[in-house]
């Protein structure tokens, strides 16, 4: 299933700002923000990452923006009290999210296109910058200054004296260890590159939706540095219909504690046994688009645990129960599935109620034998 969103659409603000999509990795891990990459809750992020002592948010954002013909385009944009900057949506011609989300930008007669990738089964987020334009281009350069909360994602933080500001040079890109007992994070670029360290905080950025359910809503967030991809379409070639062509890739990681994380497989803090027999959003994919209704925490907390224990589950359905449980899951209403299987919505019904039970005892179950 794919969703897109054309100009008109992201420009309006209003409604744009409560369309939200989510990328997941099978590890509890996720990146999530609205439809113009502006974070509208404090569980947005673009790497929050599961570990043990809980689910935190180590990259809350970018600042983006590209330098050419000495000015400054800005791609990205935050709440601040009572505005946003910077003002990247208005150059947002498109947002697509089908297996990844990609964001298209239009400066002039250059098309940017911003992608991001959660790769399955590591705490990797890539991003990818394309250009398609005219044939000859100013030498520009991207300049993306990385911004960090560090936090638990129910919580908000404040600038700070504990933070370590210090990084470590590794090859083409830097890392940084903000807190000690969290993962460090690593930041590795393709291609030439700058690293310009000017440590400072970005305060008072705000999620109207932690404001509209009645929760603090504000925060400081940490820049530790300035990365400029140098020169990286300088030579371009191409026309104004030629394809995108990619310039610039990031490759942003976070540390587990392997160990830890191996041992504690199959444990599940109280928030990741909670069950949700709502419908995927995608069917097969880890990209998820979702609407302001439901919150994108719900939308994480078990959802890939929910997968492997009901793979666990089918052995203890009986035949009627597991053809019935896949179009549930669909999102299709028990009247549907009684159409398809040729039973009446009362006897579905009734199996949907009896698989409930068994999620249950076998989340009950679970959870008595890993404590």
């Amino acid at each position: 299933m794919r969703f897109s969103f054309d100009k008109a659409a992201c420009q309006n603000t209003r409604r744009a700002l409560r369309k939200e999509w989510l990328l997941t990795n099978g590890l509890g891990d996720y990146a999530g923000s609205s439809i113009l990459c502006c974070n509208t809750r404090k569980y947005h992020g673009l790497l929050t990452v599961n570990t043990p002592l809980g689910r935190h948010v180590l990259l809350s954002a970018l600042e983006e923006s590209v330098m050419g013909g000495g000015k400054e385009f800005f791609l990205s944009t935050r709440q601040h009290p009572r505005t946003l900057y910077p003002h990247g949506h208005e150059y947002l011609e498109s947002f697509r999210l089908d297996q990844w989300p990609e964001f298209t930008y239009r400066v002039g007669d250059v098309r940017l296109r911003r992608e991001m990738f959660l790769i399955h089964g590591t705490s990797r987020l890539l991003l990818r910058w394309s250009i398609r334009g005219l044939s000859k281009l100013p030498p520009l350069t991207l300049r993306i200054k990385p911004l960090l909360a560090y936090r638990h994602f129910h919580a908000l933080t404040r600038a700070n004296s504990h933070l370590r500001v210090r990084t470590r040079d590794v090859p083409q890109g830097f890392s940084i260890t903000p807190y000690e007992g969290l993962p460090t994070l690593y930041m590795q670029v393709r291609g030439p590159f700058t690293f310009l360290p000017s440590p400072d905080w970005f305060y008072n950025v705000e999620y109207m939706q932690e404001r509209e359910r009645g929760f603090a809503d504000s925060e400081d967030l940490f820049q530790e540095g300035m990365l400029g991809l140098l020169t990286a379409i300088r030579s371009f070639e191409g026309g104004r219909d030629a394809s995108f062509r990619t310039f610039a890739e990031i490759c942003i990681r976070s540390r587990l504690y392997s160990a830890v994380r191996a041992a504690q497989g199959s444990k599940h803090s109280p928030l990741n046994h909670s069950v949700s027999f709502e419908p995927p959003l995608f069917d097969g994919t880890n990209a998820y688009l979702f609407s302001s209704e439901e919150s994108p925490e719900d939308v994480i907390i078990g959802r890939e645990e929910l997968r492997e224990r009901l793979d666990a589950l089918k052995g203890q359905l009986s035949e009627f129960e597991a053809s019935i449980l896949s179009p549930y899951l669909s999102g299709l209403s028990c009247g549907e599935i009684a159409r398809r299987v040729g039973r009446s919505p009362k006897a579905v019904d009734n199996a949907v109620q009896r698989i409930r039970r068994k999620v249950a005892r076998n989340f009950s179950s679970s959870g008595s034998s890993e404590s």
